[in-house]
């Protein structure tokens, strides 16, 4: 057994969550609404070139931010979304390189249109065991004011709550306050404070909840002997059963395990004489279609 790298398609990595009771909270801050009548939601189903970019920015995002010797864990559409938010704000030059980034040769008008339709494919088709929420946070200053378009687009393509707030501790309760309802309780906080100089935040907050077609059970959990990535052998839980969907190219082994939402567990393991950090740099989106795009 040896490290290996696990997915959930599409293209994203979400944390499994648990129901808990909420409780009664009223946000300080004042929710706001954009005044532009300009944005209309077009929807707009991914074609291949949407899917190919978007792998292509999971994988490299993955590979970017991925540590030697550490776990990872890492949410591409919620960067996504979060830089679509941000680049509503950008022109020109700045627009130009968000666009680069996030769609390669889609245009940001595009892309807010792409992105509103796969956020609600998400939420709308998975037996509500997907919830993804988006907020902009923006400081109250007086002297600071923020475009109407700004908050029209985000509101009109990612849904966005948008809220003045003081920037003092009870934006900092409140932010927390927001991500841990919309996480089922999860994740109870994100912030500490506030930088002094902090004018806007955006917060996306993706909560994934499923049980699998072929559940496992405890009477399947062995001790098994596992090579760490240090190549030193340790005593590790593990579990024995059998999956039906596999893949392969030349230097990976994989296979896929289905939730009863429609969702897969998609597990890719490196050849044993790989170097694993090589590997994850080298995983890029066209390795990844190759893969899924030929199961066995």
């Amino acid at each position: 057994m040896r490290k290996v790298i696990c997915t959930l398609t599409v293209v994203c990595m979400l944390v499994g969550l648990c129901g808990c009771t909420k409780t009664p909270y009223e946000v300080r801050a004042r929710q706001v609404s954009g005044d532009s009548e300009t944005f209309e939601y077009v929807k707009t189903n991914p074609d291949e070139n949407f899917k190919d970019v978007t792998v292509d920015f999971a994988m490299e995002l993955f590979s970017r931010t991925y540590k030697d010797g550490e776990n990872s864990l890492v949410s591409p559409v919620s960067v996504m979304l979060c830089l679509g938010m941000v680049a509503n704000g950008a022109s020109e030059y700045t627009l130009k390189e968000f666009e680069e980034v996030l769609g390669q040769d889609i245009t940001m008008e595009e892309l807010n249109r792409y992105y509103a339709t796969y956020r609600k494919m998400l939420v709308d088709s998975s037996e509500k065991s997907v919830s993804i929420a988006n907020s902009i946070w923006i400081n109250n200053w007086e002297k600071f004011v923020v475009k109407e378009d700004f908050i029209k687009k985000n509101e009109t393509f990612y849904d966005a709550q948008i809220y003045q707030a003081p920037f003092d501790a009870t934006t900092v309760t409140d932010i927390n306050h927001w991500v841990k309802e919309n996480t089922n309780g999860m994740i109870p906080s994100v912030i500490d404070d506030l930088p002094p100089d902090s004018l806007m935040v955006l917060v996306n907050a993706l909560a994934f909840e499923g049980e699998w077609v072929e559940p496992y059970y405890t009477d399947q959990v062995r001790d098994y002997n596992f090579t760490n990535i240090n190549g030193q052998v340790e005593i590790a839980d593990g579990l024995r059963c059998y999956e039906y969907a596999y893949m392969e190219d030349e230097n990976t082994v994989g296979f896929v395990k289905d939730y009863t939402n429609g969702y897969k567990l998609v597990v890719f393991l490196p050849d044993e004489d790989v170097n694993f950090g090589e590997y994850v740099t080298s995983f890029t989106g066209e390795k990844y279609l190759g893969l899924v795009n030929n199961i066995k």
